[in-house]
């Protein structure tokens, strides 16, 4: 893409393309999300990403899980191992 140096996937309805910001001390990497992109199939009639098309999960090292991301949730679904 013209805002990041990595490529697209078509297999993934969803990319959030970021840039480093920092690496701290713990080894944690901090980012800035610097575009997104979508196919028409997940987005809405108001052209903003449907959760109810599109399900993303993120990892959670902590406990060493995934979770399901649901908009306008406080807490995550879990999905993975504990």
């Amino acid at each position: 893409s013209p805002f990041v140096d990595a490529p697209l996937l078509k297999e993934f309805p969803v990319a959030l393309e970021c840039k480093l910001v920092k690496r701290t001390e713990e080894g944690n990497l901090i980012g800035q999300i610097v575009n997104v992109s979508a196919v028409e199939a997940v987005l809405g009639a108001d052209g903003k990403i449907d959760f109810a098309k599109f399900r993303p999960i993120a990892y959670e090292p902590v406990h060493n899980g995934y979770h399901v991301l649901e908009s306008g949730s406080a807490a995550p679904s879990r999905t993975g191992p504990s």
